[in-house]
């Protein structure tokens, strides 16, 4: 598993094709990794596009949610537990929004989001090594 280092300095925004390589595993070789970023970074950062009453970043809340398993020891299971009981899914939210694999898609359905933010978060942990067979890497 990677560090709690590696984790809070990963940026999904930037590093996400990055995060897929399994043998990537401290902070200082995820900095000398090439940057490649999101399709939508210029518009989640200068157009105010996320936030709270509008859209929500998959990748974003797997960072969270690998961190926390990270921080304080709790299971990704778990962390992805308290996301589901937080106040941040439609109706409240427009939708969450997976730009690696579909940019322009808006998801909705709490359970696919939900899923989503696990098949990320295990990414980040561990690379796309930790992805089951029977699943695709999320890009």
């Amino acid at each position: 598993m990677r560090s709690l280092e590696f984790v809070l300095n990963a940026s999904v925004c930037r590093h996400a094709h990055a995060l897929k390589d399994h043998e990537l595993e401290s902070a200082e070789q995820l900095a000398q990794a090439p940057e490649k970023k999101c399709p939508l970074y210029e518009r989640c950062h200068g157009g105010g596009m996320l936030g709270r009453g509008k859209l929500q970043c998959i990748p974003g809340h797997a960072k969270d949610v690998a961190a926390n398993v990270l921080f304080g020891g709790a299971a990704a299971d778990s962390e992805i537990e308290d996301l589901a009981r937080a106040k941040i899914f439609p109706p409240t939210a427009l939708g969450f929004l997976d730009p690696y694999e579909n940019p322009a898609a808006f998801i909705v359905n709490k359970q696919e989001i939900l899923e989503r933010v696990r098949v990320w978060a295990e990414l980040i942990l561990h690379g796309n090594g930790a992805v089951h067979q029977s699943e695709t890497p999320p890009f």
